[in-house]
C-alpha cells in the first residue's frame, strides 16, 4: 500500500525507469494540430491519454477529429455534466458518474471494428477500470486533421495538463492498457499508430515517436511544464517505499499513480 506495508507476495523494485518528464498546459484557448495523416475511419482504435483538468463544468475535449455530422466526428473529453463522453458525434458512449477532482488520470478509449452484434464494441477507460460500455451501431467515419486540447468542429479548448497521448489502430484490451499506462513506450510497439510523449522542454513541434509523419503543430503557445502523470520506482536511495529520492515524484500518496 502507500504506507509500504506488503500484503501477500514480495514487491520486487525494478531500476531504472523513466519517469513521464514533461506535459503541455492548456489554457482554454490554445491547442495541438497533428495534420491530417492519423486514419481512424470504419476500423478499430484505441486513444489513450493522461490528463489533469481544471474542472469548469463546460465542454472540455482533450482529442478529436471530424465534423459535425453523425458519426462523423471523434471527440474524447469532458462535457457540461462533468461526465466524460466517447463521441462518434450523435452516437456517444458517456459515463454515469461526474468527476470533478483536477488530479492526473489516464483515459483509454476502445473501439473494436469487428465486434459481432450484439455485443460490446466501445469500451471507456478510467485509470485502467471500465468506467462506460456499450454498442455502437455504427463506425466512427470522420476523418482530417487531429486535435489536442480542442474539439475540431465547435470549439470546447481543453483547460488543464495533457501527456503521453497514444493512438493505435487495434482495440486494446483491459490488461494491455494497465500494463502500458504507467510508463513510456518505445514508439515500435505493433498497432502504434501515434505517439506523443510530451518530453520536448521548448519549441513548437511535438514529435510522433512512433515514427509517422503524424508531429504536431503547438497552436496559441500552450506551455510547457513538468508532469506529475504517474510516480515511476527509481531506487536512487536505496530500497526504502518511504524514501522521496527513489521515487520520481516523492513518495507515493493514496491516491498516486505509481509504477514499480
Amino acid at each position: 500500500n502507500s504506507s509500504g506495508t506488503g500484503y501477500g507476495s514480495d514487491v520486487t523494485f525494478k531500476t531504472p525507469m523513466t519517469p513521464p518528464g514533461n506535459a503541455l498546459q492548456f489554457d482554454g484557448s490554445n491547442h495541438v494540430d497533428c495534420g491530417t495523416g492519423i486514419s481512424l475511419a470504419n476500423q478499430s482504435f484505441t486513444v489513450e491519454f493522461w490528463a489533469k483538468r481544471n474542472p469548469a463544468a463546460v465542454y472540455e475535449m482533450a482529442v478529436s477529429q471530424g465534423t459535425a455530422g453523425v458519426n462523423q466526428g471523434l471527440a474524447l473529453g469532458f462535457i457540461n455534466t462533468n461526465q466524460f463522453d466517447f463521441s462518434f458525434w450523435g452516437n456517444d458512449l458517456i459515463t454515469a458518474a461526474a468527476y470533478t477532482d483536477s488530479n492526473w488520470h489516464h483515459w483509454a478509449c476502445v473501439y473494436d471494428a469487428s465486434a459481432a452484434a450484439p455485443g460490446t464494441n466501445r469500451w471507456l477507460y478510467r485509470d485502467g477500470v471500465l468506467a462506460a460500455s456499450d454498442r455502437s451501431p455504427a463506425n466512427y467515419q470522420g476523418s482530417g486533421n487531429f486535435y489536442i486540447g480542442i474539439t475540431s468542429y465547435t470549439g470546447g479548448h481543453f483547460p488543464g495538463l495533457i501527456d503521453e497521448v497514444r493512438i493505435w489502430n487495434v482495440a486494446r484490451t483491459q490488461d494491455q492498457i494497465r500494463a502500458d499506462m504507467n510508463r513510456d513506450l518505445s514508439g515500435t510497439e505493433s498497432g502504434l499508430m501515434a505517439y506523443y510523449n510530451f518530453d520536448q522542454s521548448s519549441g513548437t513541434v511535438l514529435p510522433d515517436l512512433a515514427g509517422g509523419d503524424n508531429s504536431g503543430t503547438l497552436v496559441n503557445s500552450p506551455v510547457w511544464t513538468d508532469s506529475a502523470a504517474f510516480n515511476v520506482w527509481r531506487g536512487a536511495a536505496g530500497t526504502d517505499w518511504n524514501t522521496a529520492l527513489n521515487w520520481s515524484d516523492g513518495i507515493p500518496g493514496a491516491s498516486s499513480n505509481v509504477y514499480i
